[in-house]
């Protein structure tokens, strides 16, 4: 045991043990390693007896001993672990904290292209986004015009691939390459408006809003509750008339989608001996789809909660923004990340922050025996902080108030100990929305 301190810490040490100490054959030590894998109080019980009868025969500790050391066997079942295993382990944890440590940006590109296709993906996202956002790094949401089909390092920034939105698979990725040639569509110069009479008829309505949602056609500085509305205008057209607007679109490239309907309405002849552009009694749909591009009825304007919650839905973390962006946070003079980078005041640290999670606890010792009291996670954009407390006389009070999904103004105190931020007030702010 001198390698681990005089302390019985791998299942090997256990086998050793055995053999040198009570006699055991590899077989039976072997059978040893089982019942201390498996907890079998049973087995480990017989074992137990024929460890000390050959121990005793072994003559190289004394019966006392024997008893004393088969003790720390069946203790070391509730821990002990494969050497094998453990020096693995290690060496993967000593290999990611150094690439953690001196390549960051590669690391974080990196762990979150591994976290696709696990059960908690996007719990695991989230995670990472925020760890990397504690070390300064920003995460992107994905980019139509770079049209990395992964996570990729992207300048300084981790950037998500068009495949990690949900709901864009490799699939969708691969027709939208297709797309690409076929209607000889040049990304980086491309607007909304060739993009989407491009890619409009190409893929999945419920594909192309995903794009939309989730940020990947940022690029084209327009909202994307407009090209929301603009794609489902569009979608309401018909093969054949899309088929016209997208032959020309491609020799009147500076026009929109409402100027393509303009002209396809005004040169529609409805005596052509070889079928019109549209049938007369699509004419009321197809101007109403060009009076609702000129007049919605509604603002096309993205609010950060909005746009928030898409992102969530779509990449399963916001990126761009956070539901507190839609509040009025004056009242706070800190934000999650400076709290995470040591800020303290005298006057008291305010922290606006949405509730992202809520653990309750019921106090088993002290004055407050019994009493209630709850361990709290909110987050502002900034990160996240899971060293919330909230202590029972705050608890009684605030519970209510501290629900998930909400946003508040905490007001409180740094924890001179363990760091945590200890909430001492909580109050509604106001929706700018």
């Amino acid at each position: 045991l001198s390698s681990t301190y005089g302390i019985l810490v791998y299942q090997e040490q256990a086998i050793l043990i055995a053999r040198d100490i009570g006699g055991f054959d590899l077989q039976e030590a072997d059978i040893l390693r089982k019942a201390i894998g498996k907890k079998n109080v049973g087995l480990m019980s017989e074992l137990k007896k024929q460890f000390i009868q050959k121990a005793e025969q072994k003559k190289v500790v004394t019966k006392e001993q024997a008893e004393e050391i088969f003790s720390w066997i069946e203790k070391s079942q509730r821990y002990s672990f494969n050497k094998s295993h453990s020096v693995s382990y290690a060496y993967n944890a000593y290999l990611t904290a150094y690439t953690k440590t001196h390549f960051p940006r590669e690391f974080f590109t990196s762990y979150l292209k591994n976290s696709i296709g696990k059960p908690d993906a996007y719990t695991e996202i989230e995670e990472l986004v925020n760890n990397a956002r504690i070390m300064d790094i920003d995460v992107m949401p994905p980019n139509i015009k770079k049209m990395n089909k992964r996570f990729t390092l992207i300048g300084p920034n981790p950037t998500f691939g068009i495949t990690e939105i949900k709901g864009v698979g490799g699939s969708v990725f691969d027709k939208m390459g297709d797309c690409l040639s076929r209607n000889q569509i040049n990304l980086e110069t491309c607007d909304w408006n060739t993009f989407l009479i491009g890619f409009g008829s190409c893929i999945k309505v419920d594909s192309f809003e995903a794009l939309i949602l989730s940020g990947a056609l940022d690029c084209f500085d327009i909202s994307r509750s407009q090209m929301a509305h603009e794609l489902k205008m569009f979608r309401e057209l018909s093969k054949r008339e899309i088929a016209w607007i997208e032959t020309y679109k491609s020799s009147n490239v500076k026009v929109d989608l409402e100027g393509c309907i303009a002209e396809m309405i005004s040169t529609n002849n409805w005596s052509n001996p070889k079928r019109p552009i549209f049938r007369r009694d699509r004419l009321e749909v197809v101007e109403s789809v060009r009076g609702s591009l000129q007049n919605p009825g509604y603002e096309l304007v993205d609010f950060p909660g909005w746009k928030a919650r898409k992102e969530e839905h779509y990449l399963g973390v916001s990126l761009t923004c956070a539901r507190v962006d839609e509040y009025d946070t004056s009242g706070a003079n800190c934000t999650c990340k400076e709290y995470t980078d040591g800020f303290n005041s005298r006057n008291g640290i305010r922290i606006a922050a949405q509730i992202d999670g809520v653990r309750e606890w019921k106090i088993k010792r002290g004055n407050a025996k019994g009493k209630k009291m709850a361990f709290v996670t909110i987050s502002d954009g900034t990160c996240s902080l899971d060293s919330v407390t909230v202590f029972s006389d705050e608890w009684e009070k605030y519970s209510n108030e501290l629900s998930e999904g909400n946003v508040l103004l905490l007001a409180g105190m740094r924890d001179s100990k363990r760091g945590s931020f200890l909430i001492k007030s909580v109050s509604k702010v106001k929706n700018l929305a």
